[in-house]
């Protein structure tokens, strides 16, 4: 009878630590709202099924420029920041050049580019912030394995 109750209490508690383990680790939906909440309605990133990401810019609160690029093309060595334009900057791996394709809404014309660039004024404590959380987002999408369980701030 001692025994019963000791397993019953060994299995309660490893299915409380595996509960609060598993509302820890950060989604790809945190990511992409986390991601979000620092663009200050510069921009709306979408992550479509298979890792395809879609970031809407826009300019006085109407659409004019949409890049599509898929995650898995990014390359997380390759993402930094210029302080000279306040902006992060994502880039292609390589041999992926023109993997991020713009879409400029009043030209009605399709660019091909190799990176992706969000120059919003952030500081250098804010790019960092973003950095740790972009590089996250493109893990999550080449590893369904990877998990992180600490906050990017």
């Amino acid at each position: 009878m001692r025994l019963f109750r000791y397993g019953s209490l060994l299995g309660a508690l490893l299915l409380v630590t595996v509960s609060l383990r598993a509302q820890d680790v950060i989604t790809m939906d945190q990511t992409i709202a986390f991601i979000q909440s620092k663009m200050n309605d510069h921009c709306r990133l979408d992550m479509k099924n298979g890792g395809k990401l879609v970031i809407t810019y826009f300019r006085d609160g109407v659409d004019y420029r949409e890049d599509i690029l898929f995650t898995a093309d990014m390359d997380t060595a390759q993402i930094s920041y210029n302080p000279d334009e306040q902006s992060i900057n994502i880039h292609c791996m390589e041999g992926e050049d023109e993997c991020v394709t713009r879409r400029l809404y009043k030209d009605k014309e399709r660019r091909f580019y190799s990176r992706v660039n969000f120059a919003f004024g952030f500081s250098p404590e804010e790019a960092q912030v973003l950095m740790d959380a972009f590089k996250h987002m493109i893990i999550l999408v080449k590893d369904d394995k990877y998990e992180r369980t600490k906050p990017f701030e």
